[in-house]
Parts: structure tokens; sequence; C-alpha cells
């Protein structure tokens, strides 16, 4: 059984405000008005702080430029929390602590830098985790390492939605994306995952000289060598005893098991090709998924059997050439 997913708030300062009272610097003293928005709207708050010393007015004025930072709350935050402050004040710690992490090596948060491919193309990996589900804002910046702010996420999303590779509500002004909600992958978008899986994928066969290295199932083997894999007709092999919808339940299955897992490159490669072959199996096409298959490797297969996906593993095994 798994365990619940933990509840995430989002935390970002509404306001910074004078305060009629003169600091130890000579300034005058300043307190902060700190919100917590949540799924979960038993643990939404707003709170005013006290008077803030240097580093904690550094942090909140770091905040209130990145955004929102999301965290989460404690699992005994409704029962028996005995913490100092309450749980709203460790969530509010987290936070702060969060971001000053997040722009340790610069003076103040980042300004934005406009379009970050390599940001879009995370957002589309995480949004795939949890396809066909829509995704919050707040889901989808815990997910990624280095969180970014508002700024850099919202840039990455519009360009995203200008592409049609996601889709969700969203709210513009000035023309300008600034708000966006039930986040989730297009049909476009899955399709971009495979392209760029299969782009950075490794050939089914690397020479050195005269020495072949087979690396999956080929049609020819050898200097000279030219051949063509007829996967419809490997399909007609098993497709009387191999039920696709079936099929496609489990290849989504191992999907779901590898996103909990998922880290290198190669996972990620191997997650859009079962994306890919789920669909073509949904389709009723076993010869492409076959051919889609073809191309993960053995360490899909391996994983496949791991993971108890007996049909899903027989039809990587054929996809292969090897016996099921």
């Amino acid at each position: 059984m798994e365990s619940p997913k933990p509840v995430l708030i989002a935390l970002s300062i509404k306001s910074i405000q004078t305060e009629p009272y003169l600091g130890a610097n000579g300034q005058m003293c300043k307190s902060a008005n700190i919100c917590g928005e949540s799924k979960d709207r038993n643990v939404c708050f707003n709170v005013k702080t006290g008077l803030l010393n240097s580093e904690s007015l550094r942090r909140c004025e770091l905040l209130q430029q990145h955004g929102f930072t999301v965290v989460e709350v404690p699992k005994d935050w409704r029962y028996g929390y005995n913490g100092p402050g309450g749980w709203q004040e460790v969530v509010i710690q987290q936070a702060m602590e969060q971001v000053a992490a997040i722009y340790e090596e610069t003076e103040g948060a980042r300004a934005m830098g406009g379009y970050d491919a390599e940001l879009a193309q995370a957002v589309l990996v995480e949004l795939n985790k949890s396809f066909p589900y829509p995704t919050t804002d707040a889901e989808l910046k815990h997910s990624l390492n280095p969180e970014p702010s508002d700024d850099a996420l919202l840039t990455a999303l519009d360009a995203l939605l200008l592409e049609d590779l996601v889709s969700g509500k969203f709210l513009r002004s000035d023309r300008k994306l600034v708000a966006m909600a039930n986040i989730q992958l297009t049909a476009n978008g899955r399709k971009h995952l495979v392209v760029k899986a299969q782009q950075t994928s490794p050939p089914n066969a690397v020479i050195h000289g005269d020495q072949i290295i087979n690396y999956g199932q080929a049609a020819a083997l050898g200097r000279g060598a030219t051949g063509t894999i007829n996967y419809q007709q490997q399909w007609a092999e098993i497709g009387s005893q191999t039920n696709l919808h079936a099929l496609a339940a489990e290849l989504e299955q191992v999907r779901t098991h590898l996103q909990k897992t998922a880290s290198s490159r190669s996972d990620f490669q191997q997650l859009g090709l079962l994306a890919e072959a789920e669909e073509q199996a949904e389709k009723q096409d076993g010869g492409k998924v076959l051919e889609t298959l073809s191309k993960a490797g053995k360490g899909l297969l391996d994983f496949a059997k791991e993971v108890g996906s007996d049909l899903a593993a027989k039809v990587i095994a054929k996809s292969m050439g090897l016996e099921p």
C-alpha cells in the first residue's frame, strides 16, 4: 500500500511594510505579510510577522522576487504537533531556507532571463509522470530541481502553450502569461518527448572497423549488409494470443513504476518510448508497438519482469527478437 502523498503548501510574500520603529542600525523596521496556499484548504493561512532582522528581511525580499516556493506540511500538523511556534512557523522557516539556498551565490533573485529550453524540457518530463492527470503549478514547481522562479516557469509554460505541447487554464495580462492551472501534457507533448528520446538514443549497431556490436534486433549485420525488419509480420506471430488493451494497461503499469525511479537520460528515453508504445497499443497497432519497443534496450525488459508485468515483458522480448 502506497503511503499518502505529502500535503504541499505554497508560501509567498504578499507585502513588506515599514513599521513606526527605529532599528539598531538607525533605519526604520519592517514586517511582512506571508501567505500559505494549498489544495487542502485546512492548511491555508495568512500571517503578519513581527519586526524583521536584516537576514529575515533579505529572505523575505528574495521570496517576494522569486514568486512562491513550495514545501511539505508536517505529517502531524493536524494532531499532536508540538514544535515551537506551531507547524506554520516550521513551513515558513523551511520556505525561507529554501529560497535562500536557491539564490545562495547571488545577491538577489535572478532577473528573468527569457526562455529556458532546458527548463521547458524538464517541465514536459515532469508532466509526463502524472499523465493523463492535470498538475497544479505548485506541484510542478515542487517537482523541479532547482525550483524555478514564477517568471522562469511561466515563460517556459507560455512557450510550451504556443507550441501546443501543454494545455490548461491560463490567464494573460498584456499578452504575458501570469497564471496557469490544470496543467497537462498534450498528445503533441508526448510525441515531442518520444522524438527527443529517439534523437539521443544510441543506434542499434555501433561499428568499429569490421567489428559490429549489436544493441538490439537488426535485420542484417556485417559489412555491406542490408535488411528490413517486418514488425507487422512479427506481430502476426503473437497477435492472436495478445490482447492489446491488456498490453496498453501493462505498459502503463511499467511506465508508472519507472517514473518513480527515473533519474538518467536512458530512463527518460524509455519513458518516452513506453508512452508511445502505450498509445499505439490503444490504437490496436501491434506492429508499431513492436517497432517502438525494439528501441528501448534490454534494461526495459528486465525492469518489466521485475515489476511483474509479464505480458509487457513478453512483447518487449519479442520486439528484440528474443524468446518471450
